[in-house]
């Protein structure tokens, strides 16, 4: 996975050569190759990641307008809401940004962390105020409360 995130931005710088818009493509191109290759198997459950991470470069455009990095942080706090495990695109992000834009993503950036936390901040504060802690999951709870499992101690009781 490390190497994965890491040719991220090695794509970017790579291709950024070429163009901004070709280094960015680059980017997403790679951020994508394993979930794509992984379809045939469980990869069809990340399809609608895919199609987040596919249509966020779209999102974002070129960042030059406030608007479209907002939107590109309003789109990757959605993502994570979708998935947890869509947190790891923040850093690819901003990896990706600072390589093909160097000093001056960081405005964009800024306003892109604006508007993620304005999308993930009203689900992060309902957790907080139903479970206790914002990060908090029904996961577990679902799956025995539907399935009727027996034997699963989730609280630690010793009791099953």
């Amino acid at each position: 996975m490390i190497f994965g995130i890491a040719t991220i931005p090695v794509a970017a710088l790579l291709f950024g050569k070429v163009s901004a818009r070709a280094g960015c493509f680059a980017a997403w191109a790679c951020a994508l190759a394993i979930p794509l290759c992984d379809y045939s198997g469980n990869g069809s459950l990340y399809m609608a990641e895919v199609f987040g991470i596919l249509a966020l470069p779209l999102v974002a455009g070129e960042l030059d307008s406030p608007r479209r990095s907002i939107g590109a942080g309003i789109w990757l706090g959605l993502l994570f809401l979708l998935n947890y495990q869509c947190a790891v695109l923040v850093p690819a992000f901003v990896a990706a940004v600072f390589v093909v834009m160097g000093l001056r993503g960081v405005k964009p950036l800024a306003l892109a962390g604006i508007g993620c936390v304005a999308a993930v901040f009203p689900w992060l504060v309902r957790n907080a105020m139903v479970f206790g802690d914002p990060l908090y999951t029904t996961n577990p709870q679902y799956i025995v409360h539907h399935l009727r499992l027996v034997g699963i101690d989730l609280k630690g009781s010793g009791r099953c």
